[in-house]
Parts: structure tokens; C-alpha cells; sequence
């Protein structure tokens, strides 16, 4: 995103911090063997592509469904370095590519797949070895590991290396944004596994409305329904008599559906509002994993 609100007036919500790490690979403190890798360069492309979209994703994650947005991204890569893995069918499943800067790095990796846990331990063990010459990799944390668990001494590394030019760290970024567009579709495609159930009427006040023509058939998703959630969740035009009330804007019901955000965090920022009782069977209600794209975008 340009910049916090500046999609606000479409709608949009802002997704949950997502780790940015700088390691020294040399110190990433795990005990795996890893094969020779594939090189990779822009002529696989399609090979990326698939690699992604059969990746092992988790709650939010992303599949862009054009292999040439990869060919681009790749081209307007400088400096690029890929490194990969076939299987016995000479399909990719695993890998990591981005930008090699200069002979010590850093290695910004711009894009990263695997299909299960020791794919994901093999990528990591491969750039422990490229730690011999390169000495700082950047990259969004995988979803499926807590990179600070792989690094060895993190904190006394991050003091050594403060306001270097391969200072090491790790810091908080909310760099994407989120809004809903068919409410009924997205509603009917919510399964909440708590075996909670919770039923309230809804209005969602949506801005994209004021940017467009009249005459267009859809409008935006403003007004009332009445919402149903549990394992199986649907949304209803209209309210219900007898029903706690929330209001939120489109953005912010797109956050709390999505797990980006909580209800009471919502409320406190105005973009829900509730009764306190609601609120809290809101946050019992929306026990979500925090979202990650896994592929940026």
C-alpha cells in the first residue's frame, strides 16, 4: 500500500504486522543436510509459478493467478539469484529467489515456497551455507516458523551490527490491505471451528460508493443484514428483530473476517462499534490464525 488510509477511501482494511527479519545466514543454528541446489533464472518462470500456487499455505494466503505477473516480477529483478529443487518428476517444490547485491549481499529474497516442513528446513539450511560469502539475507518470515528460534545469540548480533550496513534485525511491517466485495460469497466460505456460534445484525457502511457512477450495478456492499456465525455462517439482507448490533465500516468487518485485526482492537481504533457484551463475543467468536499472504503483491 501508498500509505495508511490511502486506500481507506475504497474500503480497504489494513492486514496484521508481518515480520521483516535481516539474519547473517551464517548463523542460522539448525542441524539439516540440504542437496546441491538448482540455478535458477527468468526461463523458469512457469516452474516459479507452480511452485506457488502448490505451496504450503496458510490462513490468508494469496495465489495471483497469472503466471505473468512472476515473469515481470522476475524481470524487473536486478541482480537476481534463484536457487531451487526439483522431485523425482522434475517438478519445483521448493525455493528462493530475490536480489543478490554485490559480491557479500545482502540477499533480499522477494519470493519463497515449499510444500511441507522439511522442504521449508532444506531452504533453510541452504542459505546457512551461502553464510561462507553472503552476509545478510532479508526476507518476510515464513508462516510456519518463528525465525528467532533458528538464529543463534539474535539479540547480541543485532547489538554488534546496529547501524552497520548489514545490520541484522527484525521488525513489524503492515504493508498490505484487504476489503471484502461479494458479502454473501465471502460469509457463505467462513467455517469458525470453535463450535461457537453467535447471531447479530449487521451495518456496513461502505465509502466506495461516493467514487462511483450511479449507473454501475454494483455499488459497493453498504447497508443492513443479519449475520449468522459459527461453522457454518450465512448473511441475510435486512435485520433481525432481538439481535445485538454492530456497525463497521467496510474495511474494518474485512479485518475482523479475515482475522487481521480483533473486535476489540477494532473497536478501540472506531472502526466496529458494539456494545461491550458483543465486542466480547466477537473476540471468543473469531479465533483465527493472524493472516499472512505468503506471496507479496
Amino acid at each position: 500500500m501508498f500509505e495508511q488510509g490511502y486506500y481507506s477511501r475504497l474500503g480497504f482494511g489494513t492486514g496484521p504486522y508481518e515480520r521483516f527479519v535481516k539474519l547473517n545466514p551464517a548463523l542460522i543454528n539448525i542441524d539439516v543436510d540440504f542437496r546441491p541446489p538448482l540455478r535458477l533464472t527468468q526461463k523458469h518462470a512457469a516452474d516459479l509459478y507452480q511452485a506457488l500456487m502448490q505451496r504450503w499455505r496458510g490462513h490468508g494466503g494469496t495465489q495471483l493467478a497469472s503466471v505473468k505477473l512472476v515473469e515481470a516480477e522476475m524481470g524487473w529483478t536486478e541482480e537476481p539469484l534463484g536457487l531451487g529443487y526439483r522431485d523425482e518428476e522434475g517438478k519445483l517444490t521448493h525455493f528462493v529467489w530475490g536480489r543478490c547485491k554485490g559480491e557479500y549481499g545482502p540477499f533480499h529474497i522477494h519470493a519463497l515456497a515449499y510444500q511441507n516442513r522439511q522442504q521449508l528446513l532444506e531452504l533453510m539450511a541452504l542459505l546457512r551455507s551461502l553464510g561462507d560469502q553472503i552476509v545478510l539475507v532479508t526476507l518476510f518470515e515464513p508462516q510456519h516458523v518463528q525465525l528467532q528460534d533458528l538464529i543463534r545469540q539474535p539479540f547480541r548480533n543485532q547489538r554488534k551490527t546496529e547501524g552497520g550496513k548489514y545490520e541484522e534485525g527484525i521488525k513489524a511491517e503492515a504493508w498490505w490491505q484487504l476489503r471484502i466485495n461479494d458479502l454473501a460469497t465471502c460469509i457463505a466460505a467462513t467455517h469458525l471451528s470453535n463450535h461457537s456460534t453467535l447471531s447479530l445484525n449487521l451495518t456496513l457502511d461502505d465509502p466506495i460508493r461516493h467514487h462511483l457512477d450511479s449507473s454501475l450495478p454494483w455499488q459497493g456492499i453498504s447497508g443492513e443484514y443479519t449475520l449468522h456465525l459459527g461453522q457454518e455462517c450465512k448473511v441475510s439482507a435486512g435485520h433481525s428483530k432481538k439481535l445485538p448490533q454492530l456497525n463497521a465500516s467496510v474495511g474494518g468487518f474485512s479485518r475482523l473476517w479475515l482475522g487481521a485485526a480483533s473486535a476489540t482492537r477494532l473497536a478501540t481504533s472506531g472502526d466496529v462499534t458494539a456494545a461491550d457484551d458483543l465486542i466480547e463475543n466477537l473476540d471468543r467468536v473469531f479465533l483465527l490464525p493472524t493472516p499472512a499472504t505468503g506471496w507479496q503483491f
